[in-house]
C-alpha cells in the first residue's frame, strides 16, 4: 500500500493505521514487547526515538524477528508519532472510524437490494451521524 499511495497520491501525507501496527507486533514480537513498542509508535520525540529504538532493538530483537524491525524502521515515519508532528490527520491514528462506519453499514445490507436502495440507505445512515454529537465536534 505504500508503494501504491505514493505512485497515486504523490506528496499526499500517509500513516500506516496505529492498529494494524500493533496487531503486527503481535505477530512478529513476543506480547511483552508490546508496551515498549508502543511508547515507539505513540510517545517518543524524534529527539529521543533514535535511543528509544536502539534500547528496544538490545532488548527485544532476536534473530526471527530482526528483519521485521529493520522494515519497521525503514519506514518509521509512516508510523511513529515522533515523526507525525506536523502533519494533520484530524487526530485519527488508525482507521477506526473508517472501519466502523463500514461495519455499520454492511449490518443492513443484503444482496437483494437495489443501487437506489443501496444509495438511500447509505444516505440515511450518514445523516444520522452527523446528527450526532461527536460528528459535531469532528467537524470544530
Amino acid at each position: 500500500m505504500i508503494k501504491a499511495i505514493r505512485q497515486v497520491l504523490p506528496g499526499v501525507s500517509h500513516r500506516i493505521c496505529s492498529w494494524h501496527v500493533e496487531k503486527n507486533i503481535l505477530k512478529h514480537l513476543h506480547s511483552n514487547c508490546l508496551d515498549g513498542f508502543r511508547t515507539l509508535l505513540y510517545y517518543a520525540s524524534s529527539e529521543t526515538f533514535e535511543a528509544r529504538w536502539n534500547a528496544f532493538l538490545s532488548e527485544y530483537q532476536t534473530a526471527t524477528n530482526r528483519d521485521w524491525l529493520a522494515m519497521m524502521y525503514k519506514n518509521g515515519k509512516l508510523w511513529a508519532a515522533a515523526f507525525q508532528y506536523d502533519k494533520f490527520f484530524l487526530g485519527m491514528k488508525s482507521n477506526q472510524r473508517s472501519e466502523s462506519l463500514n461495519s455499520s453499514l454492511h449490518r443492513h445490507l443484503d444482496i437483494y437490494m437495489s443501487l437506489l436502495d443501496l444509495v438511500e440507505h447509505y444516505e440515511n445512515y450518514v445523516s444520522r451521524l452527523r446528527e450526532t454529537k461527536a460528528d459535531y465536534d469532528c467537524r470544530a
